[in-house]
């Protein structure tokens, strides 16, 4: 068990480099006793820098997107994919809805959605709808749609 101590990295860093092996000691130090104080302090990069408590709601807005009449399902999708439609989803269709975008703003905005969500799914399909959803969770903590509103239909011309 004393072999793999010996060829550790803080072993070789302690016999080379003494000076270094007391800051990354110090670092290690410094990054458990600010966990240990549920502080967070640059360059302390810790988990809870990333996440901010959100207070629970009873209802919240999603939106969904339909192509070949089937609906895309966000978990089926990479975390970057996901992110790229719902943010811009949530960005601009307030944006829409107050029609403060020009008409080729908004469809410029529709176009690459449609693109980019055909894009994902490998469809041939010309045409996407976008729906808000009203949700609730039920007594078992489950989302549940209390209201499904068409917010556009997208119809493409065919040349993409």
């Amino acid at each position: 068990m004393r072999q793999w101590i010996l060829h550790s990295y803080l072993a070789k860093l302690y016999a080379d480099f003494r000076l270094l092996f007391l800051l990354v000691i110090i670092l290690i130090a410094g990054t458990v006793f600010q966990a240990l104080k549920s502080r967070e302090e640059f360059p302390l990069l810790l988990y809870g820098m990333y996440s901010l408590p959100e207070k629970p709601k009873s209802d919240y807005v999603a939106y969904s997107i339909v192509l070949e009449g089937k609906e895309v399902v966000y978990a089926s999708l990479w975390d970057a994919q996901r992110e790229l439609i719902q943010s811009p989803l949530s960005h601009w269709v307030p944006l829409l809805e107050s029609q403060s975008l020009s008409a080729t703003d908004a469809e410029k905005y529709k176009a690459w959605l449609f693109r980019y969500a055909s894009d994902m799914r490998m469809t041939e399909e010309y045409r996407m709808e976008v729906y808000r959803l009203s949700c609730i969770y039920n007594t078992a903590g489950l989302p549940t749609v209390t209201d499904r509103k068409l917010l556009f239909t997208y119809l493409a011309d065919g040349t993409r």
